[in-house]
């Protein structure tokens, strides 16, 4: 597997969550966030592998987006503040899977990747970052968003998938294409993947306190 840009990032995202939440305490998500970005780099390397063997690598990319967009809304629901966020997040969780599900097995096939309900729960996951942000700056509670992991997960969930969509959204007719648009798009997603990476990185860090240490007279 090509160690390209994005996964560089993605397996320094991945040391680096796994130290900054390791000593320390911090949110559930926070320190199952490394546990998800591993389970990615792992899903991209099967996938090559699967790809190079049997070429069709479809149905475990479609397993690992349901997982992503389970744990993107357990984050939501963990991250938002607010009855009415939680109860609508909570229902979120049954219904994602249930619903991608269907889909697959049923609708579009598991030999292709999901698109239909992959675009739906990508406007869902824009949603619910809206919602997240909405509610922060509705709370009477004073935050510095800066030194908040959760602001900087949800910038990163919603820039990625606002951006990204219009790529998955259509891979399963990705054949049909020119080479030189199947090029630009991946470039596209590797630069997508590697500001999401960074967004979480600085959600790993953005806690810890740097202290100076000053000459002793």
């Amino acid at each position: 597997m090509e160690m390209t840009i994005d996964r560089q990032i993605l397996v320094s995202a991945i040391i680096i969550g796994f130290l900054a939440t390791f000593r320390y305490r911090h949110p559930a998500y926070l320190k199952l966030l490394p546990y998800m970005l591993l389970l990615g780099f792992i899903t991209e390397y099967a996938g090559v592998m699967m790809a190079r063997q049997q070429g069709n690598n479809a149905a475990l990319f479609n397993a690992f987006s349901i997982v992503q967009f389970v744990f993107f809304t357990y984050f939501f629901y963990a991250a938002t503040p607010g009855q009415f966020s939680r109860r609508i997040t909570g229902k979120l969780l049954y219904i994602i899977p249930a619903v991608c599900l269907v889909n697959i097995f049923f609708i579009q096939g598991y030999n292709v990747f999901h698109t239909y309900t992959y675009t739906l729960c990508s406007l869902l996951m824009m949603a619910l970052g809206i919602m997240y942000f909405y509610s922060i700056f509705k709370s009477s509670a004073r935050l510095n968003l800066l030194r908040e992991p959760s602001f900087w997960i949800s910038t990163g969930i919603i820039f990625f998938f606002t951006s990204s969509v219009s790529i998955l959204g259509i891979i399963n007719y990705m054949s049909v294409l020119s080479r030189a648009v199947i090029n630009n798009s991946l470039h596209m997603l590797r630069f997508l993947n590697s500001m999401l990476y960074i967004l979480f990185i600085i959600a790993f860090i953005c806690r810890i306190s740097i202290r100076k240490s000053t000459p002793s007279s």
